[in-house]
């Protein structure tokens, strides 16, 4: 999934995964990423970093076969405190749809309390 913040990475970058498991931080290319707390799940990944900084911060996804791709740039990094605009600017897709389950669950508990 991909906002409008989002930065796309061209050529990507990719690579065979250098290291024993997934250590906090790790430097590759020169770039320093750090281990992603806000992280959206994407398929086969395993693993997620952002570079170490708080705007335009290159996404690394880690996936199970071993290799990692960096695809995009967030413009925002929720990880260096900006999590409120990395959803509505670089996930604003993820968010509507995170956003419209919850209300869901809400009218619908509502709904069966009011009809009690």
């Amino acid at each position: 999934m991909t906002g409008l913040g989002v930065i796309p990475v061209r050529p990507e970058i990719a690579g065979t995964w250098p290291f024993q498991g997934f250590p906090p931080s790790v430097s590759l290319g020169g770039t320093t990423f750090v281990q992603a707390t806000w992280a959206w799940p994407y398929s086969g990944v395993v693993a997620q970093y952002r570079a170490n900084v708080p705007f335009n911060a290159a996404h690394l996804l880690v996936y199970a076969n071993g290799t990692y791709v960096v695809r995009h740039l967030d413009e925002y990094n929720p990880d260096q405190g900006y999590p409120l605009e990395h959803a509505v600017k670089d996930a604003p897709f993820a968010t509507q749809f995170v956003v419209s389950v919850i209300g869901l669950a809400v009218g619908y508990a509502l709904g069966a309390w009011a009809a009690e």
